[in-house]
């Protein structure tokens, strides 16, 4: 009493998991799970829905033919839609296939595997049409490969090769089956062998296996023309399936394709074959077929057979009781009539290509990704523990099973098909992608990235326990967090320097409010300079090239300004100190942003900004007006402050060295993998990670969110002081305390919301209520003359402003692959400094002419455009954001 009892359904678990979610609905390339998840199905199931979940054209046609005939045996009569799918399939293959038998059972429970039934009933076709066209009984003996699969039945098990699922059942399967050697040029192209004499070798192999079992005993050998699950889309060499033909007719015997999983345009061609252009005798399909809409499959066969049928009894001696079901057949004429209306095989053609080339770019350097192949909208990849050697991961380990989970975690909502056996029919991980062919290059981009961000990086992908990294998970982690968080007051210290500093240089330099605004301007051209060197320098020097070029250049800009030089050199000075900050910005924010509790994390990391944005212009009001230090004397300090962070950041950062300047390579070959047995490809052009990053549309939005935020965050921060002394005649020490409100509010509000923004259901929402609370505040600030009622407004609306810019850089974290992190957030950051100095220089300009008041009107503006630019960033996932094709 009081257990709840199993649930009675069983799929291969027979103790019920009830952590597992399950599937409520589904809608174009996305699954809709009941603990409110929503999943990426980059793998159409098991590359089944070809055309994307939820297309209205193909339910609708199997209601139409409900009101028809939901049933009739196939025993007593044919049915309309198995008629005009059978024409549709004979049709597609140009006349080289004569019949086609459907099998399978439409839409209720399935008597057999629509792939185990296809290729039972190929077995059986197989041995009825030797035995019917002589008579000759003696052909009872098949050949297959090894590293296949062809289904789960009995006879499709004895084909095939996959060991985890075969090997239990060894003693009950076929014993007239035997293997041969796959088309595998990753594993078994030996050294200074070309194709030409590796196919040359494997013909050679089946030959002498046609010898071995006697010639006139061999019914058929069977064959994926892109191999699937076991070997992971293994498409054959240019001249194998000619071969493999010729040894078959030399003999006799009947050549079959196993096109289940590869057909039906998923390989980019309407039938796999169809590529080399080398016809089977019989050809199997399903997948594609009914596209998930059935579960059915059919057999294809040539002339040759239905002649040997016809010398015979005149019939194939096979049937079920569901066999081309009239709802299934129904489903599936739709989806072909889509498919060609659509054109969506050369659309598969094309963004396979695409898709291709965007894996090998952002996974073809990681350390154990051994090969990326494919062709088509079918492409895999393989994991090596050691690629040199190409040794694999211990099987123990279930890596791709892990990296399947972890895909399916919340964060990253994604479909990776796991599978094993690649090397030797037990070892050897990978995944496989076969995302619908309705995919357009945003979505092959959008599966790209997330496939990125779910791998665990270097030598964590065999590490069983891996999680994000963590800011106390060593001694070294908690030094660098800390010297990282004193950078950032460095950081802040420089930025918030210029708001109070603007009204000494005004009057020291004798300049008007335009001329002032350059100290807002040059910083961005550092910035700009260390966004186009940052990726370089993080590559080539590591962490310790960061801490010692960005600190190094603040000690240097802060020293050069000591002298008071003339103002064109001053500005010169501080572009130098907007480099050391560009720097030093970029690759924080990047290392941050992906550790464990990056929100958090980066709100301290802000925090932190923003107090040495708050004490800056504290520190040199008291020290110039109480103290009567020149203003130039103020950077004395803080060149002490950038000296002390100079030595933090080396020292914590001395063991993170560079991998040199060595450029991964990239494969653009959109259908076989590289002949090269090291190399993803050897002869494509080294990669560019920052016009990587600009090809992706999320870039442009969180760089151009980041430069009107910054812009909105620096002026406000820049002219409030100059606003309150010169329009509203406040005291000089008074308006530095306003100010100083202002940068300690943006400090309390990283932390403080950096805490909450994850409690939130999305990041999405919670940044829009921070924003609709700046403008409210900024409005407060418009009309209040109180004293105490206009620090509270701007200390507010710097605690609400605060989260803003690291959680920018987390969204763009997580929509970006790790590869491009430091180049795009670099970029952002540019960009963003940009921000923080054209619109205090546009201020400043509009100021000379109009007044300080503008500032109320152009920071309100900005909010506004704040706001729109984030509705309008990219997320994740977006219910229905993509269809199947329009009925």
């Amino acid at each position: 009493m009081g257990s709840v009892p199993e649930p009675a359904y069983l799929y291969k678990n027979v103790v019920h998991d009830p952590a597992v979610p399950s599937v409520q609905s589904a809608k174009g390339m996305y699954i809709h799970l009941d603990n409110g998840q929503i999943i990426l199905d980059a793998t159409c199931g098991a590359a089944v829905s070809a055309i994307g979940h939820g297309v209205e054209r193909v339910k609708q046609a199997i209601i139409s033919q409900l009101d028809q005939v939901e049933y009739s045996h196939p025993g007593f009569f044919p049915n309309a839609p198995a008629m005009r799918l059978a024409d549709m399939l004979v049709e597609s293959t140009d006349g080289k296939m004569s019949r086609a038998c459907i099998l399978g059972s439409g839409n209720v429970l399935p008597q057999y595997s629509l792939r185990s039934e296809a290729v039972d009933a190929a077995m059986k076709l197989s041995h009825q049409y030797f035995a019917e066209e002589k008579p000759d009984t003696r052909r009872t003996k098949f050949i297959s490969r090894r590293g296949s699969w062809h289904g789960c039945t009995l006879g499709s098990l004895s084909l095939g090769d996959f060991k985890p699922r075969k090997t239990r059942f060894q003693p009950i399967l076929h014993p007239n089956v035997t293997h041969v050697s796959a088309c595998d040029p990753y594993h078994a192209l030996k050294d200074n062998e070309d194709l030409e004499t590796y196919v040359a070798r494997l013909k050679q192999e089946l030959d002498e296996e046609f010898q071995r079992q006697g010639p006139d005993t061999v019914c058929a050998f069977f064959l994926e023309p892109v191999a699937g699950t076991a070997l992971g889309c293994v498409a054959a060499v240019p001249g194998y399936l000619e071969a493999m033909r010729e040894v078959c007719d030399r003999y006799g015997a009947l050549l079959v394709f196993d096109e289940i999983m590869c057909g039906m345009g998923r390989t980019g061609a309407m039938h796999a074959w169809q590529v080399d252009g080398v016809v089977p005798d019989i050809q199997l399909v399903g997948k594609g077929l009914a596209a998930g809409y059935g579960t059915i499959s059919a057999l294809l066969i040539n002339d040759r057979i239905v002649s040997g049928l016809k010398q015979g009894g005149g019939y194939f001696v096979h049937g079920q009781t569901y066999q081309s079901h009239p709802l299934g057949c129904a489903a599936a004429v739709e989806v072909q009539r889509i498919v060609k209306e659509y054109n969506l095989v050369s659309n598969c053609r094309e963004m396979g290509k695409y898709l291709g080339m965007q894996l090998k770019l952002h996974l073809g350097d990681h350390p154990h990704v051994g090969d990326i192949r494919g062709r088509g909208l079918f492409w895999a990849v393989e994991f090596m523990e050691d690629k040199d050697s190409k040794a694999p991961f211990d099987s123990k380990l279930t890596l791709s099973k892990r990296l399947q989970t972890k895909g399916l975690e919340k964060g990253y909502d994604i479909c990776l098909f796991a599978a094993t056996g690649a090397v030797d029919g037990w070892n050897g991980d990978h995944f496989l992608l076969a995302p619908p062919y309705t995919v357009g290059r945003q979505d092959v981009d959008e599966i790209t990235v997330i496939s990125d961000q779910s791998l665990p990086p270097g030598d964590d992908l065999g590490n069983t326990d891996f999680q994000p990294e963590k800011w106390n998970e060593s001694r070294t982690n908690v030094w660098r967090i800390l010297a990282t968080f004193y950078s950032f007051i460095v950081v802040g210290a420089n930025d918030g320097a210029y708001g109070a500093m603007i009204h000494y240089l005004g009057k020291y330099y004798d300049a008007d409010y335009t001329t002032v605004s350059l100290v807002f301007l040059s910083p961005f051209i550092g910035y700009a300079i260390a966004a186009l060197g940052n990726n370089w320098i993080h590559d080539r020097f590591g962490q310790r090239g960061i801490a010692l070029i960005g600190a190094g250049l603040h000690i240097l800009s802060y020293l050069a300004t000591t002298p008071h030089p003339p103002y064109p050199v001053l500005i010169a000075v501080f572009i130098v100190s907007g480099l050391g900050n560009g720097i030093v910005d970029a690759s924080w924010n990047a290392w941050i942003g992906a550790m464990h509790n990056s929100s958090q994390l980066m709100g301290i990391l802000h925090a932190f900004y923003g107090l040495g944005a708050a004490l800056a212009p504290l520190t040199a009001t008291y020290l110039i007006t109480d103290r009567g230090w020149k203003w130039y004397e103020f950077y004395y300090a803080m060149a002490i402050a950038a000296g002390i962070e100079f030595l933090t950041s080396v020292a914590a950062f001395w063991s993170s060295t560079g991998s040199g300047s060595k450029d991964p390579d990239v494969c653009t070959d959109g259908t076989l993998s590289c002949d090269s047995s090291d190399n993803l490809a050897s002869s494509a052009p080294p990669r560019k990670p920052t016009l990587e990053s600009l090809k992706i549309p999320s870039t442009w939005v969180i760089s151009l969110f980041l430069f009107v935020y910054v812009g909105a965050e620096v002026t406000i921060g820049g002219w409030v002081f100059t606003f309150l002394v010169d329009l509203r005649n406040m005291p000089l020490s008074t308006a530095g305390f306003v100010s100083f409100s202002y940068w300690g509010g943006l400090t309390v509000g990283r932390v403080c919301l950096g805490f909450l923004t994850p409690f939130f259901n999305s990041q999405r929402l919670a940044v829009l209520l921070y924003l609709g609370c700046c403008i409210f505040l900024h409005l407060t600030f418009c009309v209040v003359d109180d004293l105490r009622l206009l620090v509270l407004s701007v200390t507010l609306l710097g605690f609400f402003l605060g989260p803003l810019y690291p959680e920018a850089v987390i969204a763009q974290a997580k929509l970006l692959p790790k590869s491009l992190h430091v180049a795009a957030v670099g970029f952002a950051c540019a960009l963003g400094s940009a921000g923080g100095s054209v619109f205090p220089f546009i201020t400043g300009a509009i100021a000379k002419g109009y007044g300080i008041k503008v500032l109320l009107p152009i920071v309100l503006v900005m909010l506004v455009l704040c706001l729109v630019l984030w509705l309008v960033l990219p997320e994740k996932h977006e219910d229905g954001r993509r269809q199947a094709p329009p009925a």
